[in-house]
């Protein structure tokens, strides 16, 4: 049976998610109660079913919020539970890595965010990650790094890892011979794959890369 779960949610205690109404409604009605267009970030979500006002409490299905938010919704069937996980996420770009065979370490040299036009062809970097507070369950990771469009330049390694046991981790994932060929921001976004994103990839981490 599918589960719709909403959240009221009080726009003005949300971070920086802007609501936009008015008296009467202009963006029409759903079940009788006015529509209202919710942003995150500057970019509205969009779902099946729509924001609405009921009491001047704005009402919206608590998996959209979640996900612009970078969470994951964990439901809990026998207890008739939702469970809001936020990842905590920290990424690290370097160019030139060196890596203890002995330490079996990493030391990173030369941390960036931006990258000059005399080196944005045929780049080579590693992407550090460090997650924890991960849902515990079996998860599928991985990092993508797209163009200013939106558009996948490259993706990394694909990783199982075992989050019941213990949900922290760190990864490492070298992206070889990239060219940039686009000047603006790069996203590099960091994915998991669990049962609680129903087998499909969600971004739980962000960062960018500017191309001047």
């Amino acid at each position: 049976m599918k589960k719709k779960i909403i959240l009221l949610i009080s726009i003005a205690l949300l971070f920086n998610i802007a609501t936009v109404y008015a008296g009467t409604s202009i963006y029409g009605y759903f079940h009788s109660y006015s529509i209202v267009k919710v942003h995150v970030n500057g970019e509205k979500l969009d779902s099946e079913v729509p924001g609405f006002i009921i009491d001047n409490t704005t009402v919206l299905p608590m998996r959209i919020v979640a996900e612009a938010l970078n969470a994951i919704i964990v439901w809990d069937d026998e207890n008739s539970t939702a469970n809001i996980i936020k990842p905590n996420v920290n990424m690290q770009f370097t160019a030139n890595p060196v890596y203890d065979k002995e330490k079996k370490t990493y030391m990173i040299y030369s941390p960036f965010g931006k990258i000059p036009s005399n080196k944005r062809y045929h780049f080579n970097f590693h992407v550090y990650t460090e997650v924890d507070n991960l849902p515990r369950e079996w998860i599928e990771i991985k990092v993508v790094l797209k163009d200013p469009d939106g558009q996948v330049v490259q993706e990394g390694n694909v990783q199982l890892y075992d989050a019941t046991q213990e949900n922290s981790l760190q990864y490492i994932n070298f992206f070889k011979e990239v060219d940039f060929v686009k000047t603006g921001n790069y996203y590099v976004e960091f994915l998991i794959k669990s049962e609680s994103t129903k087998d499909t990839y969600l971004k739980i981490g962000e960062k960018f890369i500017l191309i001047k």
